[in-house]
């Protein structure tokens, strides 16, 4: 390993280290992205499950109107005949538009509920048509179906996760939606018709009145479990406050209104002589208060998954993008790092590779503080120092060439002095040869002259003593 990393360029390794940067990035970022996408998914599942709710809260209050009036309608009321045929048609085609909505979910479990309900719902308004059944058995079945409706509207709160909403005030404003109101109108559905059986019979058991009563604290016990859920969302949230205030107000004080008429006119009435029409409506008017309340509430629910979509939509956007960024910025960094790195190093192998070929005139840029730059720096002055040198000897050879020239003139000079002067010794010799020959032939002639005349000793002349004093060794 060690050696195949020694055998890589320098550019190369710097691609290896960002390759493995991008890698360690990448595990991260995909982890953060696939969290806010899981989120962004989650809140239009959320979303999803608007319809589905809305049409099934729009099914279970046709249920409870039909299920009054066919109380009404079963104990002797023909008045509500044609208000019973009307609701029975239009809780049949509300089925059909629940069914529809909560298959868009995907849910199995909970489109056979809602298959099953409309299977229950065709026997039941088949039996009602035909008076297969009276008013107490109408009213049980239609309370039985209805209870099943609420279930299902629970089961798209859990299947569409809207009950699992994040934010306090979207939890606690679906926990009334979803949960506290449609329990409140049961319960006055149920007061309603009811009631309007009794009324229509002009009179009340005890029994009666004290299911009546039951259903009375049940109902208040609602009310004050949506009184706190809406108290709970609209904490720190103005603008839900601001839209649901007026139909809460109209709600509590219709409810409170409906309490007082069961109260006076029913349990506490000597004589039962109020219409069952007219009580039916006047509680019907209630509990269009409370589904009023239940539509306003559900479009604020709607704008507050809407925006929890948006939101997840922005955030995923802003952190695809800021990954993005820094990745950009991190490989842009690196390129540069490895740009630079790699220059500064190829320039001081250039300047190594010129001083090696004798070339001192490269000169050195300034690369910087890093180390790179401190080791392009010394070599600057390494070659500066060079150059210095080179140059001191360089003068010095040149001073050293010009004085070799001044001795080798100096020693031409002298050679030609020395054969002047060896010249003239020759010629001194030639000479000092002739003469030496002149002085062996006086000297000869002298011996003959002493040979002839040996007792006459004469004082040699003067030349013969200049003669004599040159040939002597």
């Amino acid at each position: 390993m060690d050696s195949i990393i020694r055998n890589l360029k320098l550019s190369q390794k710097f691609m290896l280290i960002a390759v493995i940067a991008m890698l360690l990035l990448a595990i991260p970022a995909s982890m953060v992205v696939r969290s806010e996408m899981d989120l962004r998914d989650f809140a239009k599942q959320e979303l999803s499950g608007i319809e589905p709710a809305t049409d099934a809260l729009k099914l279970i209050q046709l249920t409870q109107q039909h299920r009054g009036l066919s109380a009404s309608v079963l104990a002797g009321n023909t008045a509500a005949a044609d208000k019973h045929q009307s609701t029975q048609a239009e809780v049949t085609s509300a089925f059909a538009k629940a069914q529809a909505s909560a298959a868009s979910l995907g849910d199995a479990k909970l489109t056979a509920t809602f298959t099953r309900m409309a299977r229950q719902w065709s026997d039941l308004s088949g039996v009602i048509a035909s008076k297969g059944v009276d008013g107490p058995q109408s009213f049980a079945q239609h309370t039985m179906l209805i209870r099943e409706q609420l279930g299902a509207l629970d089961d798209v709160a859990n299947s569409s996760g809207i009950v699992l909403h994040p934010a306090a005030s979207g939890y606690f404003l679906q926990t009334a939606v979803l949960n506290d109101l449609p329990q409140l109108t049961e319960a006055l559905g149920e007061l309603r018709g009811r009631g309007a059986v009794l009324l229509t019979r002009g009179a009340a058991a005890p029994e009666d009145k004290a299911r009546m009563e039951a259903l009375i604290e049940l109902a208040q016990t609602r009310v004050d479990k949506v009184r706190k859920s809406l108290a709970l969302a609209v904490e720190g949230n103005d603008p839900l406050q601001a839209a649901i205030a007026a139909p809460l107000a109209a709600m509590l004080s219709g409810t409170d209104d409906a309490f007082k008429l069961i109260h006076d006119k029913i349990l506490s009435a000597e004589k039962l002589d109020m219409t069952a029409g007219s009580y039916f409506a006047a509680l019907s008017t209630t509990i269009d208060q409370q589904y009023k309340l239940i539509d306003t509430s559900m479009g604020e629910l709607d704008k507050e998954l809407e925006q929890g979509v948006a939101s997840a939509n922005d955030h995923l956007i802003f952190m695809a993008v800021s990954i993005a960024l820094l990745a950009s910025l991190a490989a842009w960094i690196m390129w540069a790092i490895a740009r630079t790195t790699t220059a500064s190093v190829q320039l001081a192998a250039k300047l190594a590779d010129a001083v090696a070929a004798g070339d001192l005139t490269t000169s050195v840029p300034d690369a910087g503080r890093d180390e790179i730059g401190l080791l392009l720096r010394s070599l600057g002055a390494m070659n500066a120092g060079l150059a210095s040198v080179v140059s001191s000897v360089r003068a010095n050879a040149e001073s050293v060439a010009i004085a070799s020239a001044q001795i080798a003139q100096g020693n031409q000079d002298l050679s030609g002095r020395t054969e002047q002067q060896a010249s003239a010794l020759q010629q001194t010799a030639s000479s000092m040869e002739e003469l030496s020959g002149t002085v062996k032939q006086n000297a000869d002639n002298a011996r003959q002259a002493n040979q002839l005349a040996p007792t006459r000793r004469a004082w040699p002349s003067r030349a013969a003593r200049w003669s004599l004093r040159w040939s002597t060794p």
